[in-house]
């Protein structure tokens, strides 16, 4: 069968996991020719879900979901998930729409992800991604980078061998090690890494994410990774700052009901 740019590698009833760029190379600059994975909402088109507050389904409780999000939806996200509607891509796996199971074809995940540098979520949280299929992915790929704003759960600590968590203060990075996670957070201009953390070596040295290798969690013994707001991201991380230091304030109605819920189970702990 003639090989896509696409393909889907997960699905259940309420979200599709497509990974894309096996024919065509990724023109991003800093991470260079990745396979770039994208977890969407099935029953929306992102643009629509992040307007309906349906993206709690892929973003879960991140609280730069919408407008403060880096990733543009109405951009690639759009396209892929309109590619797919059309049956676009391939599938690296079978489901069954009656049971919700999906079955891995492992074989397919294995030649397709040979050898290459993956990006996991390059929209959506990739721990919506099942554990085995991560791996398996991980296993057979050359590099790879992933971050999770979920890394506080309890159920989603095995992730930290293979994704970084995503932080937003120095006092989340700390938190976030003190649970063994390497972090990657952003910092303003004049900031220094702090202990335990260096700049990323695309700022530096101008590496590219798929060769170099330090964002994928326990799986690099790197320290953790910080990188400076600039140019449109600069912006957003004022946005960003502001958020995490009054979130319920910031938040839109659809956000403030999960923030305040998430607040109340703490708060009864």
């Amino acid at each position: 069968m003639k090989k896509t740019n696409g393909y889907v590698i997960y699905e259940n009833h309420r979200l599709v996991v497509i990974a894309t760029g096996f024919t065509r190379k990724s023109a991003n600059r800093k991470t260079g020719n990745m396979i770039q994975i994208w977890i969407l909402v099935k029953a929306q088109n992102p643009v629509k879900a992040v307007l309906t507050g349906l993206d709690e389904i892929i973003c879960g409780d991140c609280p730069f979901r919408g407008e403060i999000c880096y990733v543009n939806v109405g951009q690639a996200p759009l396209a892929i998930h309109k590619t797919w509607l059309n049956g676009g891509y391939g599938y690296a796996g079978t489901f069954d729409n009656k049971t919700g199971e999906w079955i891995p074809d492992k074989a397919m995940l294995a030649r397709l992800f040979s050898g290459a540098s993956t990006r996991f979520g390059a929209y959506g949280d990739p721990v919506n991604i099942p554990l085995p299929i991560v791996k398996r992915i991980a296993d057979h790929s050359a590099n790879w980078t992933g971050y999770t704003h979920q890394w506080r759960a309890i159920n989603n600590q095995a992730y930290r061998e293979y994704f970084m968590a995503s932080t937003d203060t120095e006092e989340q990075k700390i938190t976030a090690h003190e649970m063994s996670w390497r972090s990657f957070r952003v910092i303003d201009d004049g900031e220094n890494p702090s202990d335990g953390e260096i700049v990323c070596p695309n700022y530096t040295h101008g590496v590219q994410c798929a060769d170099c290798g330090m964002c994928k969690g326990k799986g690099s013994k790197a320290k953790s990774i910080v990188i400076t707001a600039h140019g449109s991201k600069k912006k957003k991380f004022s946005k960003v700052r502001d958020y995490v230091s009054n979130p319920l304030d910031n938040m839109n109605p659809t956000q403030k009901i999960i923030g305040e819920r998430l607040m109340e189970k703490q708060n009864n702990k």
